[in-house]
């Protein structure tokens, strides 16, 4: 950036490359352009907040500096931004402020004859100038009425580059206000793997600290950044809903093993040999050891809470053991392995078939008999 911006110092003595012979070829004001191009104009692509766009511009042809924003009309053809406006990508921070300088008085002090600092290190034609790839901004949607971005490509953390350098004021839980600044070159500001957009807009947590709600989880890997609240998985009670050896037993019952696997974790329930499971009554399975619970802290990225949970039940019937899916839509008799995965957002409570809660189940735990399925928040 300082190299350019001592660059462009330079130009006027460029200005015969700008132009042509004949009408229009002359250059009035001395800025660099010839007045025919400052008449006609020209058309430049600009990244608003969230889009980008093809804007038509021109200058004045007896005027330095157009728009007095301390850069030359040639300067501002040059960077591709807009000699009619102070701030082209509308970021809260000037043309001159975010290429040559840091400071607005010095940028709009005619007089100002300091060293050229490098301005902000922001771009003045993108107001969220955060490199890289964004999940905030994917969500939200980056719209390109031009067409010349590449597909795939979005930028920024969803803050203006003006507000990121000067500060905002972020809510916290309890209705706490508080001021923060963070870095318009920095998609995470405080590294702790949440884009600072997100923090700001989606989670209410802080992206100038690493773990917001002090519990122990930086805000990343914390389902809840913004409070100090962990998840707890549980099989809470069984109801058999018709008898499920199929035998025509009397007593209308079975004896169950259950699989259950969360996460990473795959265990079984309970250790040795099975529960009875009756007829149209719930069977707790809270006193089960080891206990239908797991405890999840620091264990998933908040903007993707989706919890893969699979569940099977075992059977015996005259000495052969039978399988039967509890987390899929149909049934059929599994050879042990564990079945299908269903997914669950910690956050909202929803059920999905896949990890992203593109497909949604509306009965996501149901087979010939039912699970109950209580997830708590503690």
């Amino acid at each position: 950036m300082r190299a350019l911006a001592l660059v462009l110092l330079l130009l006027p003595a460029l200005a015969g490359c700008m132009g042509g012979s004949g009408e229009g070829a002359g250059d009035a004001d001395g800025d660099g352009l010839v007045d025919g191009l400052e008449t006609h104009g020209w058309t430049i692509h600009i990244d608003l907040l969230g889009r980008r766009v093809a804007r038509a511009v021109s200058s004045d042809p007896g005027v330095f500096d157009t728009d007095g924003d301390g850069l030359s009309d040639q300067q501002e053809f040059l960077l591709n931004t807009d000699p009619r406006a102070k701030d082209t990508d509308e970021d809260g921070l000037s043309d001159c402020q975010e290429a040559l300088h840091s400071v607005l008085a010095e940028c709009e002090d005619p007089d100002w004859a300091g060293e050229v600092d490098g301005g902000t290190g922001t771009s003045a034609t993108n107001a969220d100038s955060d490199p890289g790839r964004s999940r905030y901004l994917q969500d939200v949607g980056f719209v390109d009425e031009t067409g010349t971005i590449v597909a795939g490509v979005t930028w920024g953390d969803g803050i203006p580059d003006g507000e990121e350098l000067a500060g905002y004021t972020i809510l916290l839980p309890g209705g706490h206000l508080r001021h923060v600044v963070t870095d318009p070159m920095k998609g995470d500001t405080d590294g702790d793997l949440l884009e600072d957009g997100e923090e700001r807009y989606l989670f209410g947590s802080d992206p100038t600290v690493v773990d917001t709600d002090g519990d122990g989880c930086r805000d990343g890997t914390d389902l809840f950044p913004e409070k100090d609240a962990a998840f707890r998985l549980g099989l809470d009670a069984f109801l058999l809903l018709r008898d499920v050896a199929g035998n025509g037993s009397a007593n209308g019952s079975a004896q169950l093993q259950l699989f259950v696997g969360v996460l990473d974790n795959t265990f079984l329930l309970p250790d040795e040999g099975g529960f009875t499971v009756r007829l149209g009554e719930n069977a707790s399975l809270a006193p089960l050891e080891p206990a239908p619970l797991r405890d999840r802290s620091c264990s998933m990225l908040p903007s993707r809470p989706w919890v893969e949970i699979q569940i099977d039940t075992r059977y015996v019937v005259d000495g052969q053991a039978h399988y039967l899916d509890a987390t899929s839509r149909s049934h059929p008799d599994h050879t042990g392995a564990l079945a299908p995965s269903v997914f669950w957002n910690v956050r909202t409570g929803a059920f999905a078939e896949d990890a992203k809660g593109e497909r949604p189940l509306a009965t996501p735990l149901h087979w010939d008999g039912e699970l109950w399925f209580t997830p708590q928040v503690v």
